[in-house]
């Protein structure tokens, strides 16, 4: 099917102070004009905002959508969209294709380019990894009480994802609705939780991996794990990204060093 055309962001070098292609807003989980979703549960013990049931595409359908009647909500030209594992690979070798392809169609509709995540899997109990790597590998639970959870350790759990997402890049690499890819490591969402559980090996193998299969897509990361990064930047060149909007933690403490 034919998309609208849309223009794909490229980092470039330009001699000047704080050059960043991406500083701005983007839609989450959803689409430009679309209703925005309203699980939003402030913890003033932390003065952090809560999305649990919005952390990946899509979103069910039992949450909310009063997002534009509670607050101000920006005009954008950049959807990002984060899914699990299990919904493009439900079963082992099945790919849908045309999962991610309604993704980018939406996207196009509304004149947007996506930044996308392959997440291994989120933390509620039903955005697991897929229901087939359980009956391969151990699969840790969500702690009781735990915001997180971990991956599982078993070598073949980083072997199969890397082919999901040698496929997804086999399929979508030159798509011009593709803005950049964020790299996944293993951890809840993708992110890096108790990243000390695997080798330095297997996680090098999850960059060369996306560095081969996204030849022609901007690729970013996250900069807590500087280590990774001075190696991925030898063979390529990406992208640093932090989560939200103004996060001390990871503005004030994480990114000046």
């Amino acid at each position: 099917m034919l998309r609208k055309a849309t223009k794909t962001n490229r980092f470039r070098y330009k001699e000047e102070i704080g050059q960043n292609p991406y500083c701005g807003i983007m839609s989450f989980q959803h689409f430009r004009g679309e209703k925005l979703y309203s699980d939003i549960v402030v913890k003033p013990e932390n003065k952090m905002c809560e999305t649990e049931n919005v952390e990946c595409y899509p979103i069910p359908q039992y949450v909310e959508q009063k997002g534009r009647s509670q607050g101000f909500y920006p005009d954008n030209t950049v959807a990002y969209i984060r899914v699990l594992w299990k919904e493009f690979e439900p079963q082992q070798n099945d790919f849908r294709y045309e999962f991610i392809e309604d993704i980018l169609n939406n996207a196009g509709s509304k004149s947007q380019t996506v930044i996308f995540r392959l997440m291994p899997h989120s933390t509620r109990e039903e955005d697991d990894v897929p229901d087939w790597l359980k009956g391969l590998i151990p699969c840790p639970e969500r702690p009781a009480g735990k915001r997180v959870k971990d991956s599982p350790t078993d070598p073949l759990f980083i072997k199969l994802f890397c082919k999901a997402i040698k496929k997804l890049g086999e399929r979508f690499d030159d798509d011009p609705v593709f803005d950049a890819i964020d790299i996944s490591v293993p951890g809840a969402w993708g992110e890096g939780y108790n990243l000390h559980l695997y080798s330095k090996d297997d996680i090098q193998s999850i960059f060369d991996t996306y560095i081969e299969a996204f030849q022609n897509t901007q690729l970013i990361s996250q900069f807590e794990h500087t280590d990774i990064l001075n190696y991925v930047r030898k063979k390529r060149n990406i992208g640093w990204r932090a989560d939200g909007l103004g996060n001390p933690y990871h503005i004030d403490k994480l990114y000046p060093p």
